[in-house]
């Protein structure tokens, strides 16, 4: 994994010229980066500034629908008694589960530089 500036992100406008301001990104000791004027730079701060609580919660919801998975194909394995539900409701469960399994380890991936998501 790659290393990243640690602690909790936010965002701040500061003065860049005479007539310009910058949008600094940091943990509030350091700098992880600055953008200068654009049509999205707000929206493109803020979602920067989210990034480690986003990352957090994407391997926290691959840990847990992984868990639910588990779970799910052992149901299936041990036909319990599970009352009105059709079975076949399990697996469509399990095949969105593993979506978003898919889709947050994919965004986990990239986020630390496995491969993905880098333009040369």
């Amino acid at each position: 994994m790659s290393k990243r500036t640690p602690g909790n992100w936010h965002f701040k406008e500061v003065p860049s010229g005479e007539f310009t301001t910058d949008l600094v990104i940091s943990n509030g000791d350091e700098r992880v980066c600055y953008l200068t004027e654009s049509r999205y730079r707000e929206a493109d701060a803020r979602l920067i500034a989210a990034a480690p609580e986003l990352l957090q919660a994407a391997k926290w919801a691959v840990g847990f629908v992984v868990n639910e998975m588990l779970k799910l194909e052992q149901m299936k394995l041990n036909k319990p008694d599970i009352g009105t539900v059709d079975p076949r409701y399990i697996d469509i469960l399990i095949s969105q589960y593993d979506r978003i399994r898919k889709e947050c380890q994919d965004a986990i991936d990239k986020a630390e530089g496995k491969g993905v998501g880098r333009e040369d």
